[in-house]
């Protein structure tokens, strides 16, 4: 249909973003082929290849009740660019009218325009927010509300990144859209009316670490001693396993008056962790 014209006559708000460019460090694209690589990114997560690649949006697209609503919220999104002012916001006001004028219920035009305006929320919180933070995680649970939104959000969040270049999704990216779409899934599970407990975390991911402690014989009273010297917030933003490899790592150190460097390999890159600066002597 753009190729031929048509999609540019049929959606007169389509037809004025075709060729036009995006002057930032991360589109490479032009702002409808940005939209239709979206689109086709939507339709890529049904097929078998692309389900090992992103296991979490291919198994939650199976599960949307309208798969369309995301198409349209896609081909919306980015729409009002080069108006002047917020696009996800003047978007809405196109979004709006397409699905009235195509006889959409007032539930299914709620949920495409929610989408439009917050289609970067997701992208930007597990980005620019520490998602390890449980108070960060209620906040941003709240604004989704249900598990329903938080599917077609982070749905329509995977597709956009990948459209904007070939080298935006990485395992950075990935790990921090996983951990904030779980965690996010976890609190609604709880119930917005029962905040997250930090002490509680905390409790949980010692008691993780020290099931893995006694597996690998380690002296659980010489790791408790290490602990009694850490802040409580490193155990609410390190899970068990860290924080038992962590352990592992000094005792094994010691005594050494040498820097301590771990290695760890997380997917495909290796991260080089001073723990020196995790453990205070």
């Amino acid at each position: 249909m753009k190729h031929l014209g048509l999609l540019g006559r049929y959606l007169p708000e389509f037809g004025a973003i075709i060729g036009q460019m995006q002057h930032d460090l991360f589109h490479i694209y032009t702002v409808d082929a940005h939209t239709l690589q979206l689109v086709e990114n939507l339709r890529r997560l049904w097929l078998p290849e692309f389900k090992q690649k992103f296991p979490i949006s291919a198994q939650a697209i199976r599960h949307v009740a309208k798969v369309e609503l995301l198409y349209i919220a896609g081909l919306y999104h980015d729409i009002a660019k080069g108006r002047g002012g917020d696009h996800s916001e003047l978007g809405c006001v196109d979004a709006q009218a397409f699905c009235e004028r195509h006889g959409l219920s007032k539930r299914d035009t709620e949920l495409v325009v929610w989408l439009v305006r917050n289609h970067l929320f997701m992208s930007v919180t597990a980005q620019r927010k520490d998602i390890s933070d449980p108070e960060v995680i209620w906040e941003f649970a709240s604004y989704v509300k249900d598990q329903e939104h938080l599917d077609y959000l982070f749905i329509l969040t995977v597709a956009d990144i990948n459209a904007t270049n070939p080298t935006m999704w990485n395992s950075w990216r990935a790990s921090l859209m996983r951990q904030l779409y779980l965690e996010t899934k976890r609190a609604l599970r709880r119930g917005l009316d029962f905040p997250i407990d930090a002490d509680m975390i905390s409790d949980e991911h010692k008691q993780r670490a020290l099931e893995i402690i006694i597996e690998r014989n380690v002296d659980i009273m010489e790791a408790e001693a290490i602990w009694e010297t850490i802040e409580e917030e490193y155990f609410i933003r390190s899970n068990g396993d860290e924080i038992a490899w962590n352990t592992e790592a000094i005792l094994r150190h010691r005594p050494s008056d040498k820097p301590l460097i771990a290695i760890t390999p997380l997917v495909d890159v290796i991260f080089l962790v001073p723990v020196k600066f995790l453990f205070t002597p």
